[in-house]
């Protein structure tokens, strides 16, 4: 039998392998080798016969380890890694589950997850209708203290509130209509997903215990991190079955990384790597930051890039492996006012009940639908407890809009059936944007304002469409998004720099990636179009400042295949 993920690991790492027979507790250091050991274990579960990869549970915190993991088992398992649905975040793993048993909490298998930026909005129309002067109380800090309820497994309802908590009294009012907001909307925030999950397996014994049965071994990672709703739902799945354990003692802060480049005497070697794709370049720079991040700090650390929508493909990625980042003169791919325009068009589709998302397409692009029009179609929907949708249809019927306004409104609602009987035909979601933004005329509006931001906001668009290709279906795609602009909200201030090299002009970084440089992006290929030789002087000069940035480390990479303007470069 092969045992090569027995490779490499000391006595102690190889006992806690080897043990399958009852509960075991790991401590382990920092860096000491605890992701290679729980791997390693669920690679010898399968192998010893002892579980089907669908039979094991592993519960890691963050998405770098989920994805760590899975991607450590499968070169150790290869065919025999098929499967292992179960291994992801607590989040991750409870949208799952929630997904099947979605009625049992009060919602349908379609709910939508809903972003910080909505919930923050969706408080601040409930305190608005509720006489609340947001100025003096921060919605951000009343979805705090709601999320701590919800931390501690509490619905509204079940709040217990001591009597020197006035203040928190008023905001128990704004969580029930809140929560009850998100059952009407079809949603759930971040929090709802564990929540809502341990609410229906505490409610029905049935769920859990067909849960309990199915997973015959569970691994947890930092149990000892775990808050109390995780606990709770642990709880619920761990009777007589195996509970592995890591608990991480923050130790061995200074360990050494691999060497990157070769020491000189006039300092570091500029590097220039070549990769097959994109994603294999996102990776592997994601990798070296990794490797070297106990030597720079990651404030220190850049990557510049000469358009705005290359920094996608590094989001995502970052935010697979857990590593912060911030957005320099830009704003994050997924929270650009585009693509989530481009987001919500397919959320009210798929989801007609979100509201959120209703609202913000309803007159983007321009339809001649005012403030009047939607606190109409609002005080509508509240008056008759209906979504967003059906109050339009209604107020249309009852010729309660203008001409001009019913003009608009009434395009979009027949386009939105229209847009949702091509789903239900089958037409793939990739295509479906790109009929959206075709036929709500999104795509021209974008088109016939002339100007860098406008062709940067289409690049965006592309690299979306780009990005949505990965996907099985658009219910997929539409999970990905949510989890990952909810992900990792407690960050740490020390960043990875992204930006175009445009923006980093006077600035410098130790540490300095250069991706993307393959002709036709970078020398960029409408500057050399447009300008000619003047324009590769240009581009030349902007890879003058971009190499300059680095006060250390520079590192210039290429791919041999990236798809660009829906072409292949």
């Amino acid at each position: 039998m092969n045992l090569d993920y027995l490779t490499n690991l000391n006595e102690s790492q190889e006992e806690a392998v080897l043990h399958l027979n009852g509960p075991l507790l790991i401590v382990a250091g920092a860096g000491s080798g605890k992701t290679r050991v729980l791997t390693a274990r669920i690679a010898h579960i399968v192998k010893q016969h002892k579980a089907f990869p669908n039979q094991i549970l592993a519960v890691t915190f963050t998405n770098k380890a989920a994805k760590e993991m899975q991607l450590r088992v499968s070169r150790f398992l290869r065919k025999e890694a098929t499967g292992l649905p179960w291994l992801g975040t607590f989040h991750s793993i409870s949208a799952k589950i929630l997904r099947k048993h979605a009625e049992a909490a009060g919602l349908k298998s379609n709910f939508s997850i809903i972003d910080q930026d909505d919930q923050v909005r969706l408080i601040k129309n409930i305190c608005k209708s509720e006489n609340i002067d947001t100025k003096k109380i921060s919605p951000k800090y009343i979805l705090a203290i709601i999320d701590k309820w919800k931390n501690k497994g509490f619905y509204p309802e079940e709040v217990v509130l001591k009597r020197k908590d006035i203040l928190e009294k008023s905001f128990l009012g704004i969580y029930k209509i809140y929560q009850q907001k998100l059952i009407d909307l079809n949603a759930a925030d971040f929090s709802d997903l564990i929540l809502h999950t341990v609410k229906i397996f505490e409610k029905h014994s049935d769920i859990s215990k067909m849960y309990s049965k199915k997973f015959k071994y569970i691994l947890v990672d930092e149990y000892q991190d775990t808050n109390f709703i995780q606990s709770e739902w642990l709880k619920y799945l761990t009777q007589n079955i195996l509970n592995v354990a890591s608990n991480i003692i923050e130790n061995n802060q200074n360990r050494v990384g691999k060497k990157l480049f070769t020491d000189q005497e006039d300092g570091e070697l500029v590097t220039l790597n070549c990769f097959r794709n994109v994603k294999d370049e996102a990776t592997e720079i994601g990798s070296n930051i990794e490797d070297f991040k106990n030597k720079f700090s990651l404030n220190e650390v850049a990557i510049l890039v000469r358009a705005i929508f290359q920094t996608r493909e590094f989001e995502e990625r970052f935010l697979k492996i857990g590593i912060p980042y911030r957005i320099i003169g830009g704003i994050k791919f997924y929270e650009r006012a585009e693509v989530k325009d481009c987001v919500a068009y397919l959320k009210t589709i798929f989801q007609p009940q979100d509201d959120l998302a209703f609202e913000r397409i309803l007159n983007v692009p321009k339809r001649s639908i005012g403030d009047t029009t939607v606190k109409a179609i609002n005080d509508f929907a509240k008056l008759n407890k209906c979504s967003l949708e059906i109050a339009s249809k209604h107020l249309i019927e009852q010729n309660k809009i203008k001409p001009k306004t019913k003009l608009g409104l009434n395009s979009l609602l027949n386009l939105l059936a229209k847009w949702r009987n091509d789903l239900n035909k089958k037409m793939n979601h990739n295509k479906l944007l790109q009929t959206i933004l075709d036929e709500s005329g999104y795509s021209e509006m974008l088109k016939n304002k002339k100007d860098l931001e406008n062709e940067n906001r289409l690049e965006n668009i592309k690299e979306l469409l780009n990005a949505m290709k990965e996907f099985d279906n658009l219910e997929s795609f539409l999970e990905h998004v949510a989890l990952a602009t909810s992900l990792d909200q407690d960050w740490q201030s020390e960043k990875v720099n992204l930006m175009t090299i445009h923006a980093s002009k006077g600035l410098e970084f130790d540490v300095v990636f250069l991706p993307g440089w393959e002709e036709g992006l970078f020398p960029h290929q409408k500057s050399i179009e447009e300008k000619g030789e003047s324009g590769l002087e240009e581009e030349r000069r902007l890879a003058y400042v971009a190499i300059t940035r680095a006060k250390k480390l520079a590192k210039i990479s290429f791919s041999m295949n990236r798809f660009y303007q829906g072409d292949w470069i």
